[in-house]
């Protein structure tokens, strides 16, 4: 089936589900599950806050970014490392799962939006949700039943494309890394980062869906949306100063040709971009 194999074509089906559940069940919580329940220490720079039972990003000295399916209005809170932050703007892409988040108050940091991220490339996972609490039977994975708190951990793009795909592999696995995560199903809106040419984290994807529901074995799937997708929408926004860098000049062709598309209809979208997903071998 070309670049990408019929076993991940069909994990990518059971994802369009988990997004399309996602949607209809956005504010209940979310998060990370980690391998080995040790999750890793919260980065220096790394700035993920809880938003309407979900997750986001802090992308701006006043914005947040965040999966447009899981809602949230003005007047409501960001909540970042213990710090609540009122939202004033809640600006929705016109056709895209993405929308941004203008806060009263000053963030204490954010990330820079990532570029050329591709295959192989070492990513950094973090969310704000529910976390694993035991190994499912046989040690086959973890289930999703620990408590709700923002968690961090590790893995590799395993896909790349209008989608950036990362697989929970067992420590077993050749291909994985200390502290190997995965997203939750409802971690929407949570970050996938790379490491900038000065070290810094970088946000490279926005997290909308897995392959499983209610826990993570080993082999599923998490599915993020590639910022350079979104670039030239958010840049003028958040920083209208800053030169835009991308070779993503515009959404991708898998995504033209659905303006006014509901937002209930999102696992459509997801289905659509696979078809640009390429998977690392």
């Amino acid at each position: 089936m070309g670049t990408l194999s019929k076993n991940l074509w069909k994990r990518a089906g059971i994802a369009m589900v988990g997004v399309i559940g996602a949607i209809v069940f956005a504010p209940r919580a979310e998060g990370v599950v980690v391998a080995g329940l040790s999750p890793m220490a919260r980065p220096a720079d790394g700035w993920v806050g809880s938003w309407n039972g979900s997750s986001c990003v802090a992308v701006g000295r006043y914005w947040f970014i965040t999966a447009k399916h899981v809602g949230g209005s003005v007047g409501q809170n960001v909540t970042m490392r213990g710090v609540e932050y009122r939202a004033v703007e809640v600006r929705p892409h016109p056709m895209y799962d993405v929308q941004l988040i203008r806060v009263a108050e000053a963030v204490p940091g954010f990330h820079k939006l990532a570029v050329n991220v591709g295959l192989g490339d070492p990513v950094v996972v973090g969310g704000y949700g529910v976390t694993a609490a035991a190994a499912l039977p046989g040690s086959a994975g973890y289930d999703w039943n620990g408590p709700r708190q923002e968690t961090w951990g590790a893995n590799v793009i395993e896909g790349d494309g209008n989608l950036l795909a990362i697989r929970f592999d067992p420590p077993s696995a050749p291909s994985a890394v200390p502290e190997e995560s995965i997203f939750a199903v409802n971690d929407s809106g949570g970050g996938l980062f790379t490491y900038g040419a000065d070290g810094s984290l970088e946000l490279a994807g926005i997290a909308v869906s897995v392959t499983n529901f209610g826990s993570s074995p080993w082999s599923a799937n998490g599915f993020a949306l590639n910022i350079d997708m979104y670039r030239v929408w958010i840049q003028p926004i958040v920083d209208p100063t800053a030169p835009i860098s991308s070779g993503s000049g515009a959404p991708p062709r898998a995504m033209m040709g659905v303006p006014g598309l509901p937002m209930w209809a999102g696992g459509v979208i997801v289905c659509g971009v696979l078809a640009g997903l390429r998977r690392r071998r």
